[in-house]
């Protein structure tokens, strides 16, 4: 994939490792997505994303077709702040 963006996504309805293999599944039938992780310990999904393939919105679209109702979360809600 060219030039590549990672999205992370928070969908509170994983629960399990079924939900994380049915998310990657899903997703990964599409092109242009690469690497998908899911994690029902934090709810989050992060994707791997050609966006001249498919857009951020159709990720989302496939994750609540899927059951996984998902929002995009802002990087500083994912990354501990740094302090000097």
């Amino acid at each position: 994939m060219a030039d590549t963006q990672t999205a992370t996504l928070f969908a509170p309805d994983i629960n399990c490792g079924h939900c994380q293999q049915h998310i990657s599944q899903d997703l990964g039938k599409f092109p242009g997505i690469g690497k998908v992780t899911a994690s029902p310990q934090t709810k989050l999904v992060e994707v791997e994303y050609d966006p001249d393939q498919v857009s951020l919105e159709s990720i989302k679209s496939v994750l609540w077709a899927a059951g996984y109702p998902a929002r995009e979360v802002p990087i500083t809600e994912t990354k501990p702040a740094i302090t000097l």
